[in-house]
C-alpha cells in the first residue's frame, strides 16, 4: 500500500527540495536517525527549499577519519556559514567534493518549529537530479557560504553563545586575527 503524505501544518510546499550531502552516489535516501539541538529526534530524510542553504551539508564531519561536530547556518543579515574545528589546511586535505541532491516535495513535511526552511520525510525518497562538487570548500567560496576553522577551544566557546548576533560578532573577530 502506498504511504500518503499530508502537509499536515498547511505550509505551502516549495516546487523543490535540496539536500547536501558528501556521498556522490545515493540512488535512494533512507530515512535515518536525525540530531537538532545536539539531540537524535526521529528518523528522517531532512531536505530545504533553499540551494544554498543545502549546500554546507556536502561536509559530514570527517577529517582525518574522525568525526568532527561542526555547525551550520543562517546569520539574520542572510549570511550563510559553517563553523569547523579543524584547520583549513587539515580541512582541504580531507576534502573530496560532495553532491547537492534536488527532490520532489510530494512526501515531506515541515513543522511549527521549522517553518518553510527543514522539510521532513519519514519514507524512502528517490532524487530527481543530483550535482557533483569536486571541492567542498571552492563549491562554499563560489557561491559565498562562509566557512570558519576554529581551534577545538575556539569552537567550545562559540557553542556557548546563545545569540545568532554574538557568534556572527565572535566569528567575525576570529576570522580577522
Amino acid at each position: 500500500m502506498e504511504q500518503v503524505h499530508t502537509n499536515e501544518n498547511k505550509i505551502e510546499k516549495p516546487p523543490m527540495l535540496y539536500h547536501g550531502s558528501s556521498n556522490k552516489n545515493i540512488e535512494e535516501f533512507e530515512p535515518r536517525p536525525t540530531t537538532f539541538n545536539h539531540s537524535i529526534k526521529d528518523n528522517f530524510i531532512v531536505a530545504t527549499p533553499y540551494y544554498k542553504k543545502a549546500l554546507p551539508y556536502l561536509f559530514d564531519g570527517e577529517i582525518n577519519g574522525e568525526r568532527k561536530s561542526w555547525n551550520s547556518g543562517v546569520f539574520g543579515d542572510g549570511e550563510i556559514f559553517a563553523v569547523i574545528p579543524v584547520s583549513e589546511k587539515d580541512f582541504r586535505r580531507n576534502d573530496k567534493g560532495g553532491a547537492i541532491y534536488k527532490m520532489s516535495p510530494e512526501f515531506f513535511d515541515s513543522s511549527e518549529d521549522r517553518k518553510e526552511y527543514e522539510w521532513f520525510s519519514t519514507v524512502p525518497v528517490k532524487p530527481l537530479e543530483v550535482e557533483i562538487f569536486e571541492s567542498i570548500l571552492e563549491t562554499w567560496k563560489d557561491e559565498g557560504i562562509n566557512a570558519y576553522f576554529l581551534t577545538e577551544e575556539q569552537y567550545q566557546f562559540f557553542r556557548t553563545i546563545s545569540t545568532g548576533d554574538e557568534k556572527q560578532k565572535y566569528l567575525h573577530s576570529v576570522k580577522e586575527l
